[in-house]
């Protein structure tokens, strides 16, 4: 978790995907990358150096995505960063809460039911749903109470 100060009353604190997510979804392609080298080591070959190459870009994208990934919280306002570089911000006064949902997607004609953290708004409404597979699980928690404070009344945070 990085953490910046500018001054004290601008706090910002920023997540990233976690060192086991690039693992987890890098690992295999770099894998089969290493055995395709042993291969082309005992015996050279043209199609072992395009397998090899193939598996590293294969890997480079899957950290590029994961690079993409981003919480900010700051005094004003959450903002989250998906794996294509998109942003969503809302206001800190506008969330009322994030919760834990599980959502139904369809892909090449099967429902499949993924897990995402709900942002809601004070009138109810989804703000946004956040990916937080790729972050870590004590780094979501610190973010999710950065947000409850910041929307507890002055009174209830000093006492």
């Amino acid at each position: 978790m990085e953490v910046s100060y500018s001054n004290d009353s601008d706090k910002r604190q920023e997540i990233n995907a976690v060192l086991s997510s690039y693992i987890a979804l890098g690992g295999i392609p770099i894998l089969v990358a290493i055995l395709w080298l042993v291969g082309y080591i005992k015996r050279p070959s043209k199609d072992a150096i395009y397998a090899f190459i193939f598996c590293i870009v294969v890997a480079l994208l899957w950290a590029l995505w994961l690079r993409g990934f981003k919480l900010i919280v700051t005094d004003e306002y959450l903002e989250y960063r998906d794996g294509f570089y998109r942003s969503k911000r809302i206001s800190l006064k506008d969330v009322a809460e994030m919760k834990h949902k599980w959502v139904q997607w369809k892909n090449l004609g099967r429902t499949l039911t993924i897990p995402r953290i709900e942002v809601i708004t004070k009138d109810r409404k989804t703000a946004f749903l956040i990916n937080d597979k790729p972050f870590g699980l004590d780094d979501l928690a610190i973010i999710r109470n950065l947000v409850k404070k910041a929307n507890q009344p002055k009174e209830q945070i000093n006492s």
